[in-house]
């Protein structure tokens, strides 16, 4: 709901770049002590977590030339996968009981890197092909898929135009 609704209304690269906004939610927690601000923050972050999960594959999916197309995908679930027990290793040495102790706007802060980082990316990527075609920007869609170096990308244009309808 939180990832594919805004996907299909504003384009998948455009409900990306929010999500990347709101995964740099640990930025907002990270000077806090306020008991209201750290979990909304982390919320806010595990919404963006949710949505690009859905959004990540979706938009890969669709801009891949379909030789690529499942190698690519299943190497971000990979990349999710991999993900969640790094962070688990690299919290492991600093866990105590305590809700806030020196140095954890550091650790909350740098973990925002990664979330910046895609963000900055997601400025030089093009908008899905599909997406454009059901807004009826069919000249955009082609550009795209010429773009991604499409050998055959009049009959992929059309196949996306026939199934968008």
């Amino acid at each position: 709901m939180f990832g594919g609704i805004p996907g299909d209304r504003y384009g998948r690269r455009n409900s990306l770049r929010i999500t990347a906004v709101c995964m740099c939610s640990p930025h907002w927690d990270a000077p806090s002590r306020s008991l209201v601000l750290i979990p909304f923050a982390r919320f806010m972050g595990g919404l963006a977590i949710g949505a690009s999960s859905v959004l990540g594959p979706m938009y890969i999916a669709e801009i891949a030339p379909a030789k690529q197309r499942g190698r690519l995908v299943g190497f971000f679930q990979f990349n999710i996968v991999f993900g969640i027990p790094a962070g688990i290793f690299f919290q492991l040495p600093h866990r105590d009981h305590g809700i806030w102790r020196p140095g954890m706007a550091l650790e909350l802060g740098i973990a925002a890197a990664p979330a910046v980082l895609f963000l900055v990316l997601l400025f030089a990527i093009p908008e899905s092909p599909r997406w454009l075609a059901k807004r009826g920007r069919v000249q955009e869609a082609e550009q795209v898929l010429r773009s991604t170096g499409d050998q055959n990308y009049q009959e992929d244009l059309r196949q996306i135009l026939t199934s968008v309808g």
